[in-house]
């Protein structure tokens, strides 16, 4: 821990995603390379919060960082 991973989403692009194990939840931080990408994340992050911490039966803090300026 932490776990990285790098996402391709055929219509979005690469989402980074670092996982982490925290004493009291999962701590989830996802960053778009694409600007749209990146909307659309904080759109949906806490619907996609609330899924995963119903999958997995814990409390699940996903955060998303803006996407960095080339």
């Amino acid at each position: 821990w932490p776990m990285q991973a790098m996402l391709y989403l055929p219509q979005l692009g690469r989402i980074s995603a670092s996982v982490q194990k925290d004493p009291h939840a999962l701590s989830v931080e996802l960053q778009a390379e694409e600007v749209p990408t990146g909307r659309w994340l904080a759109r949906v992050q806490h619907r996609y919060q609330n899924r995963l911490a119903e999958a997995l039966g814990q409390a699940v803090d996903v955060h998303v960082r803006p996407v960095n300026a080339a």
